[in-house]
């Protein structure tokens, strides 16, 4: 802190400064200097360091409200698909987890498949319901959270012939989620690579665990005129405990990521181009293979 002493304006060392305090977990120093370093003349580092000092901000409020939401359109289903949540935190003092009520919205337009012949579809393809929950979940350490909830599930459909109107539910799990190299909406072009790995319990699809994981490699672009793109391949693989076909299966594909200036730092569309193959495939009606192509949009706040 001596060099800005030495020169109170410059911005260049209260950004070194408050990422000096971030590593060194000190994060409400970290936030004060990011704060001075984001009225910086040069737009670059004004920029990283408001980002910086947004980021770390929630982890001292003691209630906080998140959302998310993310549409997708797949051609394999010729179907829109919506997952979506609200989440209400209260951070305690002195307590390690963090309780939470959460309402999730998981459903498509679609709604009901009817039978087709020999080989009928299945009669719903995602749950069709709005999940309220009580939760806890773990502070994010290294990319890893976890968290558990009880609630009721809703289908909005109505009485459904498999779970009724209403139904307990309970879920939890593990995540993890890092990336390394020049993601998106840096500064700078190059390397990259991402993955969300998940083990999640949910109780409706018999007690079921469930395992994802998506990985990205590719390349970012410099930016242009505020629109940030990514290119990339992606590698997923889903597996269950109780082997069930629907999910144990393999992607592979090339995609395409996409935030447009002008619009929030947390939104951006992707387009993905699937090929996948069932690793289980007892009691599956269609075909050992298949092809998609998604296109979605995420925003979260």
């Amino acid at each position: 802190e001596v060099a800005h002493e030495t020169d109170p304006l410059d911005f260049d060392v209260m950004l070194k400064l408050g990422w000096t305090h971030n590593t060194m977990k000190d994060d409400r120093s970290a936030i004060r200097w990011f704060k001075l370093a984001s009225h910086a003349p040069e737009p670059t580092v004004a920029k990283e360091a408001a980002q910086a000092a947004a980021n770390l901000e929630p982890q001292f409020q003691r209630v906080r409200v998140s959302s998310w939401i993310f549409p997708l359109y797949s051609s394999r289903w010729k179907n829109v698909f919506n997952y979506s949540q609200v989440k209400t935190e209260f951070r305690l003092r002195g307590v390690p987890l963090t309780p939470y009520i959460s309402t999730r919205f998981v459903g498509d337009i679609r709604g009901r498949m009817h039978s087709q012949g020999e080989q009928p579809m299945p009669q719903f393809l995602s749950e069709t319901a709005v999940i309220f929950a009580l939760g806890l979940m773990t502070p994010t350490r290294h990319g890893v959270t976890g968290w558990a909830e009880a609630g009721l599930s809703v289908s909005y459909l109505g009485r459904r012939p498999d779970s009724g109107l209403a139904r307990p539910d309970y879920r939890g799990g593990v995540s993890f989620a890092r990336g390394w190299g020049r993601l998106l909406g840096g500064p700078k072009r190059g390397v990259f690579f991402e993955t969300n790995d998940d083990a999640v319990f949910v109780s409706r699809f018999q007690n079921d665990l469930l395992f994802y994981s998506q990985n990205r490699v590719g390349y970012t672009l410099p930016p242009f005129g505020g629109t940030h793109v990514q290119f990339y391949f992606n590698q997923n693989l889903t597996a269950d405990r109780l082997r069930q076909y629907w999910a144990n299966f393999a992607e592979f594909g090339p995609g395409m990521k996409v935030r447009f200036a002008g619009l929030p730092q947390s939104m951006f569309f992707t387009v993905n181009v699937l090929r996948g193959v069932f690793t289980v495939n007892r009691d599956n009606p269609g075909p050992a293979r298949f092809r998609d192509v998604r296109v979605g949009l995420w925003y979260a706040r």
